[in-house]
């Protein structure tokens, strides 16, 4: 239950003004004369009790806080489970109610920092057009920056579906000097795998798969079964426009492939960013990479909180 204390001249005027705000959702706690012995006057305190859902539901300042939110795109039930767990004192100030629900949101953003030597051997997944292939060279030339042995990079292509696949992962090989295995069946993939056991990274390439094309999935889990030692970083590369209810679609159709991170695409092509923070913050995934543009290989950059933040509160 929340308490809240109201002051008036007398003791109908705080009652009145009680009932103005919260109608008949409260209880009267106690109520007391004040003397204020600097101006001789007399007052009344009274002290109404409610639960916390009607304190929220009847808090105007809440209310338009709330509206500012969601049109940024939060989700209700994201803003609010937030709102729930503030303190009242909290609940009566604007310019910290915003700064608190935004503090809330940054503590319960997870970011994987970039690990190109635990993490050796990355697999890319995700709907189709989401820029999978492109966002996987931009990381290649990153990496390759990064490591001794330059060449010590392998693409690997698996995508075997789409027209000139094969051929774009190819380019950007040829362009970054570095090897390149367009894959079409599981015999070839177990092969070649293996055969890089002494590089120090391995990308790979995989099929766009709709959220409704199960026989791509069960081709991409048998590719993932040839580690046995499941030591393969399984990256969900989302668009960043994706609109909330494809986004559900395409969680349940890769979740059971045990995301590690999520690669957020496509960034610089959308002002609203709620759609993907109410993701995040209801499944509790890792951000790695954000695309920014579409030039290679520069336009990636490592995720943080003040990036995605900054692009969902604009002109808040």
């Amino acid at each position: 239950m929340i308490r809240v204390t109201l002051v008036a001249s007398t003791p109908q005027e705080a009652y009145k003004l009680a009932y103005q705000r919260y109608s008949n959702n409260f209880k009267l706690v106690s109520a007391k004369q004040i003397y204020n012995q600097k101006k001789g006057e007399i007052s009344c305190e009274i002290v109404v009790a409610m639960s916390k859902k009607k304190f929220l539901d009847s808090n105007t300042l809440v209310e338009e806080i709330q509206t500012l939110f969601l049109d940024k795109g939060l989700s209700q039930e994201a803003f609010d489970t937030i709102v729930a767990s503030l303190d009242i004192a909290t609940l009566r100030d604007k310019e910290l109610l915003v700064s608190q629900i935004l503090q809330k949101i940054d503590s319960s953003l997870c970011i994987r920092d970039e690990n190109i030597i635990d993490t050796r051997v990355k697999i890319f997944v995700g709907p189709t057009g989401v820029g999978k292939t492109t966002t996987i060279a931009k990381l290649a030339s990153r990496y390759k920056s990064m490591i001794e042995d330059e060449k010590s990079i392998a693409l690997i292509n698996l995508d075997s579906f789409k027209v000139g696949a094969f051929e774009q992962l190819a380019h950007f090989a040829k362009l970054l000097n570095l090897q390149h295995f367009p894959i079409n069946n599981l015999e070839e993939f177990e092969k070649v795998y293996n055969s890089l056991e002494n590089y120090d990274i391995i990308l790979i390439d995989t099929t766009g798969i709709s959220p409704f094309d199960t026989q791509k999935l069960i081709k991409t889990v048998e590719y993932l079964g040839v580690d046995k030692s499941k030591n393969i970083e399984v990256n969900l590369v989302i668009a960043t426009t994706v609109k909330y209810e494809d986004l559900q679609a395409i969680h349940k159709t890769f979740s059971f492939l045990n995301i590690d991170t999520i690669i957020l695409s496509k960034f610089d092509e959308t002002r609203h960013v709620g759609t993907i923070i109410n993701y995040l913050l209801t499944h509790s995934l890792a951000l790695s990479y954000f695309t920014i543009g579409q030039n290679f290989p520069e336009d990636i950059i490592v995720a943080n909180k003040e990036y995605l933040l900054e692009k969902f509160i604009g002109e808040l």
